[in-house]
């Protein structure tokens, strides 16, 4: 019976950590993409200003937050993270029963 033999593979290189970070930045250096996408802040901004006038709106109708967000479909929490910036309304949330 003929011997087995084993065939010695070639080792493999194993990828040092560094290789799977991302590389560093220096301070104050901005990417640039070419994206037409609004920036955070202008992000921020227009939430902010949805979230004043949804406000502004519910109190001149003097509605709690729980008797629009029922009458918008949506909870109490929702609205009042709209109301304070922290999440961006659907389209279809800013146009329920208009």
């Amino acid at each position: 019976m003929p011997s087995a033999r084993k065939i010695k593979q070639p080792a493999r290189r194993a990828r040092s950590a560094s290789a799977n970070r991302k590389p560093k930045r220096e301070a104050g250096s901005d990417l640039h993409t070419g994206s037409s996408a609004p920036l955070e802040s202008a992000t921020r901004s227009l939430e902010a200003g949805i979230g004043g006038e949804v406000r502004r709106l519910r109190k001149s109708l003097d509605l709690t937050v729980a008797e629009l967000g029922a009458a918008a479909g949506i909870s109490a929490g929702m609205l009042s993270k709209i109301e304070n910036a922290a999440i961006s309304p659907s389209l279809a949330t800013l146009a329920a029963h208009r």
